[in-house]
């Protein structure tokens, strides 16, 4: 299967995929909000580790070595395919919602896993009531469509499977978090959060790029 450019949505096709990119702005909006928040205070946890903390949002470096790692490497792809000053910034926004979606994943994961094995209630009182929401920014990993291949679904799927083998290890040690103080937890919080982040960028075919 041939990888898909952006230069073959023209006219209308074109116009329907940026107003749905679009849409995606102000849906993931809170994130940039939540994390640019937290990244001014600087803090350390109870096991001692740095984390970025405001607004209620505990942020990890590893959260942000995920995200910027997630969005670059998705834009950086897209902009090989594309091309030009449109294609970075083009790339940019692809990058961001992306990536944005998997985290969302993440979280669902995360909490769901949690709810199950030690009954967390973080799914209950943030997820189920708002299914709909969370379904609609699931939805948004959708903005790769323009790119992918058959080669690319199966890297991704590659990638969400060790992600699987590594919550699967997580739960087998205790399935603590990083403020226990567990190494474990920590390192398997790591590697999940950056496996989710790298599946787009997997995901995303360069144009011409065997």
């Amino acid at each position: 299967m041939r990888a898909l450019a952006c230069t073959v949505l023209r006219g209308r096709s074109q116009v329907v995929y940026l107003l749905y990119l679009a849409t995606t702005i102000p849906v993931f909006g809170w994130y940039e909000r939540a994390a640019l928040t937290a990244l001014l205070s600087p803090v350390k946890d109870a096991a001692g580790n740095l984390v970025f903390s405001g607004g209620g949002v505990v942020v990890y470096p590893f959260t942000v070595f995920a995200a910027v790692a997630g969005v670059a490497g998705v834009a950086y792809r897209v902009f090989r395919s594309v091309g030009g000053l449109g294609g970075l910034l083009l790339g940019l926004v692809v990058g961001r919602t992306a990536t944005l979606s998997m985290f969302e994943a993440y979280e669902l994961t995360f909490t769901g896993l949690g709810a199950v094995f030690h009954g967390w209630d973080a799914l209950q009182k943030y997820y189920a009531p708002n299914l709909e929401w969370t379904f609609l920014k699931l939805s948004y990993i959708g903005v790769l469509t323009p790119w992918l291949t058959a080669e690319g679904l199966k890297k991704g799927g590659a990638t969400l499977s060790i992600a699987a083998a590594a919550f699967t290890l997580w739960l087998l040690t205790g399935y603590n978090l990083p403020e226990s103080g567990d190494p474990a937890a920590y390192t398997f919080n790591a590697i999940t959060r950056i496996l989710y982040a790298s599946t787009p960028v997997l995901m995303v075919r360069i144009k011409g790029l065997q």
